[in-house]
């Protein structure tokens, strides 16, 4: 997936979250001041991903998105994953910001490949 594709997404996730209910495509366009098609784009892969679920022409996100314990859980665990990676390879140059550009990613390909695995 491009950077620019998982921007996008993590920008409706976002959104999502901050709204704390469920969001037309028309409302999420207007808040993120993207185009329609793109946002609808994106919303079906967050969907196809299980990412989100729609209901009755809105969207949600799944609801440990909404849960901080669980999200948090997530972080922790990924970053540990990526460390010890990071460890494994000797590589002990990095900035806060990479290390936590590497869990993000890594949480992407997570998220993706339980979704492959369900479908």
């Amino acid at each position: 997936m491009a950077n620019n594709d998982y921007s996008t997404r993590l920008k409706i996730i976002t959104q999502l979250r901050q709204n704390n209910e469920p969001a037309t495509l028309t409302q999420l366009s207007k808040e993120l001041k993207l185009d329609k098609e793109l946002v609808f784009h994106h919303l079906k892969k967050l969907k196809q991903q299980y990412v989100i679920a729609e209901i009755d022409k809105t969207y949600t996100l799944q609801p440990f998105f909404y849960d901080e314990n669980v999200m948090e859980i997530l972080n922790s665990g990924m970053k540990s994953i990526v460390l010890t990676i990071l460890r494994e390879l000797g590589d002990t140059d990095y900035t806060e910001e990479q290390l936590e550009d590497a869990v993000r990613n890594n949480l992407e390909l997570f998220i993706e490949t339980f979704a492959i695995q369900i479908s």
